[in-house]
């Protein structure tokens, strides 16, 4: 084989299981579509100022992002945990993201905050703090939320 058939090879090769790996990753929050709304919190570095300032800025909201069926993803590097307020035990144990999954983020500024709605799109995304107030009033303009809200009220 010559030189250039086993490059073309190898690209192939890699090219196919980047796609492999990202198709995986969209399937793994593709399980909470419809369920719940996900925070995606990502940092390069947990010593950030805006990252520990956004952590601080959710804390003490259990009751209402619970509410809000919202799940927070924290992603630092090539690490994340997800904190799922419906659950008792609500903060899972650090885990390496994949490399394909990682690449998907924005590396370029400090923080990057994505807020994705039931339907699964992106509802919100920022590289600044995101208030509670802000967070809570965009997800409560959603129409899934207002209807979530209408259906409570009846009930």
């Amino acid at each position: 084989m010559t030189i250039i058939k086993k490059l073309v090879i190898q690209v192939s090769i890699l090219v196919i299981g980047l796609i492999a790996s990202i198709n995986l990753n969209a399937q793994n929050l593709d399980q909470y579509r419809w369920e719940n709304r996900l925070l995606i919190i990502q940092s390069n570095d947990k010593n950030t100022t805006l990252y520990t300032n956004q952590i601080k800025e959710l804390s003490n909201s259990a009751y209402e992002l619970k509410e809000r069926k919202l799940i927070v993803f924290e992603v630092i590097g090539d690490q994340y945990r997800i904190i799922n307020f419906s659950k008792n035990n609500n903060i899972d144990k650090w885990k390496t993201t994949d490399k394909a999954f990682h690449k998907l983020l924005n590396k370029k500024d400090d923080v990057n905050i994505i807020l994705i709605g039931l339907d699964g799109g992106i509802k919100l995304e920022k590289n600044e703090l995101l208030t509670k107030q802000e967070l809570f009033n965009t997800i409560d303009a959603m129409p899934m939320r207002r209807a979530e809200l209408r259906r409570k009220k009846r009930n």
